[in-house]
């Protein structure tokens, strides 16, 4: 955790009460945090930015958890970066079927107005400045976050009508693409953008006045944003473990849908006297057989009451997304010949709630395959079917086989998941 006197702190993840700050050479201030993105190195690192002030010096700082040991890369004396953000691109030219990865820490800097990155193991700093004459750019950069598609990658950064600069916009660059240049994306609304974040698809960031989620759609090149006007400001972002936005706010943290409403779901109340600034995801854990042994938290930071705080994710089906699950299955016993008309009943959960429109495969999976003779109504025991309007998709009905055997019947989405299963047995029924 970063702070504004003098220390970083490292919090216990079994409780935030267990905390050790580390003050030895640490600036006055700190701000924004990512962990170093290349799984390959043999240091533990975390990089951090350090806004220039009272120590009138700004470098990005990577720091060596275990040794406690910093890596400066400098940027001008008074400059005032204060985000940073981890991406991992392939390099270009590597063949894919054998590609190899760079990794960077990006990060904006208002004063001078560019964004930038640092590759990973290297001390250069690049940088890619905004254009100087154009009045469109004429912007306070205050976060940034990476997109990546392919052996591209695009920068996405906030900019605010602040200190002397008077255009409000989301700003746009991917410096590997022929031909590119900084593009303006002007806001549907009169709000301020602050903090961003990106997927290979949208890019979501927060606005006050008025107090907004907005959702950009990269393919589109079109904004939406919430119909529902926060209480609070929006503060930084993350997508949960449900697939959802979550937005740190004043006393509550907000989850909003990621579908082009950006509807908003509910609040998960702080305690009393906590505001949350920053936001931090700490995944689910599992062992070896796929049996939840430590639920997902949301963690955030309150400087109003100097205290870090975490919510427990509930593990709840609602939180289980991207997932075809049982509904029903109305018999498991059918005799020789039989009709069943609905074998089985399942959704597709995705963003919180049963998904309309999804495709699913459907099979019937016999023990003795060569033998079996149960099928659907045109021979065939592989089917695709579609969730109805409420998310909903029956098993199309099944003539069961002239022969005793055990059954089970898949549905799943594409191969992205494990199939869902359920048992059919067909049986002569007993005499009583």
């Amino acid at each position: 955790m970063t702070t504004s006197n003098n220390a970083l702190i490292k919090v216990n993840p079994n409780g935030p009460e267990t905390q050790a700050p580390i003050t030895r050479d640490i600036p006055q201030y700190t701000a924004g945090l990512a962990n170093d993105p290349d799984p390959t190195r043999d240091r533990k690192c975390i990089w951090f930015a350090s806004p220039a002030g009272p120590q009138s010096i700004d470098p990005i700082y990577e720091f060596d958890v275990d040794e406690e040991e910093f890596r400066k890369h400098d940027l001008e004396p008074d400059a005032l970066a204060q985000t940073v953000s981890a991406f991992t691109v392939k390099d270009p030219g590597s063949p894919d079927d054998k590609p190899t990865y760079s990794h960077y820490i990006a990060f904006a800097e208002p004063k001078y107005s560019y964004v930038g990155h640092i590759l990973v193991g290297e001390r250069p700093v690049t940088k890619h400045p905004l254009p100087r004459d154009d009045a469109n750019f004429s912007t306070y950069l205050w976060s940034v976050a990476v997109s990546v598609s392919g052996d591209e990658y695009t920068y996405w950064a906030t900019g605010r009508n602040r200190e002397s600069r008077s255009k409000n916009g989301l700003y746009t660059y991917t410096p590997r693409r022929h031909g590119s240049k900084w593009e303006r994306i002007e806001l549907p609304h009169s709000g301020s953008p602050i903090h961003v974040i990106t997927d290979s698809t949208c890019v979501w960031f927060g606005s006050i006045n008025p107090n907004k989620l907005n959702r950009y759609e990269i393919k589109e090149n079109s904004i939406t944003y919430s119909e529902y006007t926060l209480p609070d400001e929006p503060r930084q972002l993350l997508k949960g473990p449900d697939n959802m936005i979550w937005v740190a706010g004043g006393g509550h943290i907000h989850r909003f849908r990621t579908n082009r409403e950006v509807k908003y779901v509910d609040s998960v109340a702080l305690l009393s006297g906590s505001e949350a600034e920053g936001l931090c995801l700490s995944p689910e854990q599992k062992d070896g057989n796929g049996k939840l042994i430590k639920n997902a938290e949301i963690w955030y930071t309150s400087p109003k009451s100097k205290k870090i705080g975490r919510y427990i994710v509930p593990a709840a089906p609602s939180f289980r997304l991207g997932k075809t699950q049982l509904v029903s299955q109305p018999t498991d016993t059918v005799a020789p010949g039989e009709l069943v008309p609905v074998p089985m009943v399942a959704s597709y959960v995705s963003n919180a709630e049963p998904t309309p429109g999804i495709p699913l495969t459907c099979r019937v999976v016999s023990s003795d395959p060569d033998n079996s003779t149960t099928a659907f109504a045109d021979g065939t025991t592989e089917c695709v079917i579609q969730t109805d309007t409420t998310g909903t998709g029956y098993f199309p009905p099944l003539r069961a086989g002239s022969t005793e055997e055990e059954l089970e019947l898949e549905i799943s989405y594409s191969g992205t998941e494990e199939p869902t299963r359920a048992p059919l047995t067909v049986k002569q029924p007993d005499d009583n």
